[in-house]
């Protein structure tokens, strides 16, 4: 008898490992029930109670890929920006599944397409509660806070996205357009050379940290990104695009000069001039806000004066964006 237990036991933490926590709790509870009833010698009742186990792992069963085949059906009309076909089978599936995670997803992108924000977010909230390890689901969250012209909270749920997969580079670059945002460009960089110790060979990170050296200034840097970029995936329009800029601003600082890179010619040797008279000294200039938008301003201690837009292309994940310079 108790050995009839301890193999139910296996059996139920091997069924819930396999087919979920809520299947293999129930399908322990039912093989268990077989087993003592055959063990009390009541076979009739344990042959109909195998029967309707087996009928209830079949529906089970089919219920699962009911779920899964809403999602995918939904996943697929998020792409083609049908979002309100996409919530009604996201509903669905979560109907059938309240705690998947792919139903979640899908449920909060068409609240989001539908200009859903503030709704969406609160739908990110509730469903980490539910299932608070889902790194895509602290990701999404992440970027419907940007959305929300929320930097500062969009950074600590990607952050925590990317601390829940450590070894996912993309949970680093994720984060890269907040930083942007921020105006904080070492931590976009840092982010992006952590990404990088993880997968060197990453054509959209290095694209991304030429991007940042480029708004930093440090032309010559963003250039050896972007050629590293391009070498990994030639045909990058966004990337190309990106070089072409920094070789420009590179050909200009080689004849003008990096004092005059931005503004007027070299200035004319002249007569020794007379010291002029003291004036006041100018006001400080107010720190302007964090941009609020897609496109963050290239700071203007940096000689190069174009903008960095940040991109999402339709079927990538979240925060996959693309830096491109114009």
């Amino acid at each position: 008898m108790k050995l009839a237990y301890l193999h139910c036991v296996a059996s139920g933490v091997f069924l819930t490992a396999r087919v979920g926590l809520s299947l293999g709790y129930w399908l322990l509870l039912g093989v268990a029930g077989v087993v003592v009833a055959a063990d009390q010698g009541r076979k009739d009742f344990a042959k109909e109670l195998g029967e309707a186990l087996g009928k209830g792992i079949a529906d089970a069963i089919q219920q699962q890929q009911k779920t899964v085949d809403l999602v995918k059906q939904a996943t697929a009309a998020n792409g083609n920006s049908q979002f309100a076909s996409a919530l009604s089978l996201a509903e669905q599936a979560l109907r059938l599944d309240p705690r998947h995670e792919g139903a979640l997803v899908e449920k909060g992108r068409a609240m989001r397409g539908l200009g859903q924000i503030t709704e969406a977010i609160a739908h990110f909230e509730q469903a980490i509660a539910r299932a608070p390890k889902s790194a895509r689901l602290h990701t999404y969250l992440g970027g419907t806070y940007e959305r929300a012209g929320q930097p500062a909270k969009a950074l600590a749920a990607l952050q925590t996205a990317a601390r829940l997969e450590p070894k996912n580079p993309v949970g680093l670059t994720n984060q890269v357009s907040v930083y942007f945002t921020l105006g904080d460009l070492a931590g976009a960089e840092a982010v992006c050379k952590a990404a990088l110790a993880l997968d060197p060979k990453s054509a959209t990170t290095h694209r991304h940290l030429g991007a940042t050296y480029l708004k930093m200034g440090r032309t010559e840097e963003g250039i050896a990104a972007l050629e590293a970029s391009l070498r990994l995936n030639p045909g990058d329009k966004l990337a190309q695009s990106a070089l072409e800029a920094g070789r420009n601003l590179q050909r200009v600082k080689a004849e003008t000069g990096p004092a005059t890179v931005g503004g007027g010619a070299s200035p004319t040797p002249a007569k020794k001039a007379e010291p002029a008279p003291p004036v006041a000294a100018a006001a400080p200039t107010p720190v302007r806000p964090p941009v609020q938008s897609s496109a963050s301003e290239i700071p203007s201690s940096s000689p190069f004066r174009g903008r960095v837009t940040l991109k999402v292309g339709p079927g990538e994940h979240e925060a996959s964006r693309d830096l491109a310079v114009t």
